[in-house]
């Protein structure tokens, strides 16, 4: 099994030899990104039953990283199955620079088989979606793809489970079915617009009843879902939050990059006169904290100790009792 060092502890590789290397091009490019900004994109970890502590997505990134010496982050999913790692790992892959047009082909055509397997198999959409990592209209884009393929083939099954386990009937929402345009009545009960000519309303004596079939299920009562931090209910809005994953990331890199220039200046023989007075001043009622942009700004306008002194760099412990430096003002310019 390929294994791979990040951060100082081994980690399974199983999928470095699922896709090909990066050609020496792309090994340059991101050897580049990586010199310049530290690692963007956070390193996928899970935990595999059969390897352990295992790389899902980023061995390139931590190889060049430890060729750097950079710092790698990481995200963590836990436990998984392998076969679920494994078609992460090749959504993820998709759309990057290390799979060709032909790769990313196959990808989708391998997806569309498996989900062609798991529909016919009594899959719901959404359970679907959840063991592939993508959105359900994917999957249906999948469906309508593999039902129009003769070699995969496949139609809707009678029934179908879904995520809260229990079965349905999946004829009324097929993936092939002609829709009929429909309007909520505010009630819960559909209305069929087609029977709705020459109407701009639809009158009482129009909208169809609820169905009384007995062998139909009562229909789920909808989860009770936790709020998140902000209050929202948790799913609500996962996918906008996960659209704007790269802009997260991205904003991310930069305050690691922010934070490792604050501990270099932190480390300074002369940070400690630059950042009292940049950060924090005090009052009558006790000490009060700028913004970090206003403390950055005010930083940005500070003297360095070692420029005023000639006796400099000396520790913050002797630095006010230096005779040169008992009577400079500390703050900025």
């Amino acid at each position: 099994m390929n294994t791979v060092l990040l951060n100082g502890e081994e980690y399974a590789a199983p999928f470095r030899d699922r896709y090909r290397p990066l050609t020496p091009d792309e090994l340059d490019a991101l050897r580049s990104s990586v010199r310049a900004d530290g690692v963007i994109e956070p390193v996928v970890l899970y935990v595999s039953p059969t390897h352990g502590k295992s790389v899902l997505d980023g061995v390139n990134r931590i190889e060049v990283a430890n060729e750097l010496g950079q710092i790698v982050p990481t995200i963590k999913l836990g436990e998984l199955p392998d076969d679920r790692a494994a078609t992460l790992a090749d959504s993820l892959q998709e759309g990057r620079r290390s799979l060709t047009p032909e790769e990313i082909r196959a990808a989708r055509a391998a997806r569309v088989q498996r989900v062609a397997e798991m529909r016919a198999g009594g899959m719901s959409l959404r359970a679907i979606a959840g063991e592939e990592g993508v959105s359900h209209t994917t999957i249906k884009d999948d469906l309508k793809m593999a039902y129009s393929d003769e070699e995969v083939g496949g139609t809707d099954p009678e029934k179908i489970e879904g995520i809260d386990g229990r079965s349905y009937s999946a004829r009324r929402n097929s993936i092939l079915a002609d829709a009929v345009p429909c309007m909520s009545t505010g009630k819960g009960f559909p209305v069929d617009m087609s029977r709705q000519a020459g109407s701009d309303r639809p009158s009482p004596s129009s909208i169809d009843p609820p169905p009384t079939d007995p062998t139909l299920p009562e229909p789920p009562a909808p989860p009770v879902q936790d709020p998140d931090a902000a209050g929202q209910p948790i799913g609500a809005h996962a996918e906008a939050a996960f659209a704007a994953r790269p802009l997260f990331e991205a904003l991310l890199a930069h305050l690691r990059k922010a934070r490792r220039l604050w501990a270099d200046l932190c480390d300074h023989p002369g940070g400690a006169y630059l950042i009292r007075p940049g950060v924090s001043y005090s009052t009558r009622n006790g000490w009060r904290h700028k913004g970090i942009e206003t403390a950055l700004l005010n930083l940005a306008d500070c003297e360095p100790a070692n420029a005023v002194c000639p006796r400099a760099p000396h520790d913050q412990m002797h630095g006010p009792e230096c005779p040169l430096c008992q009577g400079l003002n500390w703050s900025p310019k």
